[in-house]
């Protein structure tokens, strides 16, 4: 090769490249835009308090096994179970694309969020390659990348984050057609890399993406006039194979977790996620477009199927119009029917993803979770709909084909306001972000240093607090025995049923003797109905000299108590603060016999509130008063109520709050605790749906952030 033929090829490469990171710029313009305003809160916003606690936490334990040699798989929740991570999803795929964002230090839920805008714009571009290798149309790649990454479905599971990582499936189906159209070696690598990937971002992917190529294959063979043609099938069989066998070491802790703890789906579960055909007439309440017209709102959002008008209008244009001639010089391996192969696949992909969506309410995926281990696991057959929407996507932009047949400049403006007219219908922000207050409690970071052995236990064990633990344990990473997933280990539910006793079983301290637990840290504002039972148990453990008191910690009204076991901590007197008195002039003891007691408030220096009204979850016509009180050890400088994930901010009144002092005495800096804000309508360019959230400042200028309401404000 000559210098001008490398420098050409070299030139060639980079003009390539320069234009497919312009296409994935403009998906990831339309992901923020189509998920906006979360760009402006990739800090704390996600779509409730609960999977995406979750998710970061399974992003950020990998990142952190990787980096400081932990086993993988044995995670720092459900202690001492093991191959925890096996639970859930493991996200590797994913924790590929954000680790220089983990190097740098970003705050695990900031990781999360950028990936789920990455999610979104991969997930649009994949479809994009893929409609544009069988049409070589930008304008069609265009349309399958939108459909199939801001459909309604999608946006019913943005809970889900790797859900929003759907592209390595088109890009899937387009390498098996990229190797179709001529086998070789270098094309079959291709194809085993994006098998491998897309197995490792989301396991239901692989599942339903593995079978769907595998009937896709033989197909491929006989439009390539190579059925039994050994050079067709050796490449791709030991691509295969090889991706397997590097899937290997993460597949086999599943099978273990399932040997050694019974995990499989329940076929009552399993039936409930099961969708019915009328389910694909089901969206969420809060589409834009179709939330009232298709609402699944009687439903949950595993079964809101419905992907859009437009996309099944352009299929079915796709089917009718196209002719076998439209397919001259396009990349389609068209064999001696009138559609392609392409074609043909996408209509295998729809009817395969329907057929397996309906689950156990069908014989095709009751089959196989009777019959396939690996579909026994599936817990919601419903998703198998992504297989029908990567087909769908596909035929919604074959339907630009007949555009082509002039190439003039009204075909090309037909095709690019077809592109409008599915980014409008798909368009569904601004969306509801519930948007809490994140930051790593005083408690997380001591633990993070303390000089303990064994496990700590966090207090209460109600589920919904546990994804803020795993979140908050981002900050220290210790063993503890709290956790929440898709499964739970035998030992952790004989935990809870002893604790949920009132009072307390005797044999829950002996239980987590045997565990190894060194900590007990309650959470005092979190305990609710359960504090009476928690403080009887406490006083006799401590009286019993099965625990003893550690020390206590500042955070919202009561803070957090932290005690050790004496059986794993023997030594726990240097863990103790030391015998100081506070602002109220009372030492930690004092604190603690004032919590035991429950005989007024033991001492807090935070800076909290509470937002009296609305309340969370209300529906309202007309005025809305947002109202309540705050306090502050270096008083209150300001306090702000912001609506619409902040986008809105509102200064609120202040006034004498009566009777805050008598609970709190110790916050003589808040002469005005009270505040107040009434808006006599909802602000132009604010949802009905949206959220109220308090933000003070104190007198130090530090803000805090009070707890989400969302709500409903309906204008008269």
């Amino acid at each position: 090769m000559t210098g001008f033929e490398s420098s050409n090829r070299w030139s060639l490469i980079t003009v390539r490249t320069l234009r497919e990171l312009i296409v994935f710029a403009v998906f990831l313009l339309l992901a923020i835009v189509m998920t906006w305003p979360l760009a402006t809160n990739l800090d704390r916003a996600v779509a409730g308090p609960s999977d995406p606690y979750l998710n970061a936490w399974i992003l950020d334990w990998d990142f952190y096994a990787i980096t400081h040699g932990r086993t993988l798989f044995d995670t720092n929740m459900f202690y001492p179970a093991r191959d925890t991570l096996a639970f859930s999803e493991n996200l590797l795929g994913i924790v590929l694309v954000v680790f220089p964002l983990q190097l740098a230090g970003v705050a695990p839920l900031t990781v999360h969020n950028v990936a789920m805008l990455l999610g979104f714009a991969f997930t649009g571009y994949g479809a994009f390659v893929l409609s544009r290798l069988v049409t070589r149309s930008p304008i069609a790649g265009m349309i399958g990348g939108i459909i199939f990454a801001f459909l309604p479905w999608r946006f019913g599971q943005l809970g889900h984050l790797q859900h929003m990582w759907a592209g390595w499936l088109p890009l899937l189906l387009a390498a098996m057609l990229y190797y179709a159209r001529k086998p070789s070696w270098n094309r079959a690598w291709i194809f085993g890399a994006a098998f491998l990937i897309n197995a490792l971002t989301n396991l239901h992917w692989f599942a339903f993406g593995s079978l769907a190529i595998a009937l896709s294959v033989p197909i491929a063979a006989i439009f390539a006039n190579q059925p039994f043609e050994r050079r067709f099938w050796l490449p791709i069989i030991v691509s295969t194979a090889l991706s397997l066998a590097l899937l290997t070491p993460v597949l086999l802790p599943y099978r273990e977790a399932s040997r050694l703890y019974g995990i499989r789906s329940d076929a009552t579960e399993t039936m409930n996620y099961s969708a019915r055909p009328s389910d694909w007439l089901r969206t969420s309440p809060s589409h834009r477009v179709y939330g009232k017209l298709f609402s699944g709102a009687d439903t949950d959002g595993e079964h809101w199927l419905f992907p859009g008008l437009l996309p099944v209008v352009l299929a079915g244009c796709a089917l009718i119009f196209v002719r076998r001639e439209d397919w001259e010089g396009t990349a389609a391996v068209r064999g001696p029917h009138r559609f392609p192969l392409a074609v043909i696949l996408a209509v295998l992909w729809v009817a395969l993803g329907f057929f397996g969506s309906l689950g156990l309410h069908f014989p095709f995926h009751r089959l196989l979770f009777e019959f396939v281990p690996l579909f026994r696991g599936i817990r919601v057959p419903a998703r198998w709909a992504v297989i029908s929407y990567t087909g769908l996507a596909l035929l919604a932009s074959v339907a630009v084909v007949p555009l082509m047949r002039g190439r003039g400049w009204i075909n090309g403006a037909v095709g690019w306001l077809l592109v409008v007219a599915v980014a409008a219908e798909m368009h569904t922000a601004p969306i509801r972000w519930y948007t809490p207050p994140v930051t790593p409690r005083d408690v997380d970071r001591w633990l993070a240093a303390a000089p303990f052995a064994g496990a700590v236990l966090q207090l209460p064990l109600r589920q919904d607090d546990q994804y803020e633990y795993l979140l908050r344990s981002t900050t220290h990473h210790r063993r503890m025995i709290n956790g929440v997933s898709g499964a739970t280990p035998p030992a952790y539910d004989r935990l809870l049923t002893l604790q949920a006793s009132d009072p307390i079983a005797p044999g829950f301290i002996d239980a987590l003797d045997r565990l190894g637990v060194s900590l007990v840290v309650v959470h005092v504002d979190l305990l609710a109905e359960r504090a009476p039972a928690v403080r009887d148990w406490l006083r006799q453990q401590i009286r019993g000299g099965r625990m003893t008191f550690v020390r206590h910690f500042n955070d919202t009204m009561q803070g957090d108590y932290v005690f050790a076991l004496t059986r794993t901590e023997p030594e726990a007197a240097w863990m103790r603060a030391p015998e100081v008195a506070d602002r109220a002039g009372r030492t930690p003891t004092d604190n603690l016999s004032i919590f035991l007691s429950n005989e007024g408030r033991s001492y807090c220096g935070a800076t909290f509130g509470m937002i009296d009204s609305p309340a969370p979850g209300l529906r309202t016509k007309g005025p809305l008063t947002v109202g309540g009180w705050v306090l502050s050890p270096t008083g209150v400088g300001e306090v702000t109520v912001l609506l619409g994930n902040g986008r809105i901010r509102r200064p609120a009144e202040r006034f004498l709050y009566q009777g805050i002092d008598n609970l709190f005495p110790w916050y003589p800096r808040t002469t005005l605790s009270g505040y107040r804000l009434t808006l006599d309508r909802r602000p132009d360019g604010l949802s009905a749906d949206t959220d109220v959230q308090v933000e003070i400042t104190d007198g130090s200028g530090k803000r805090t952030l009070l707890p989400d309401h969302w709500i409903t404000w309906i204008r008269r």
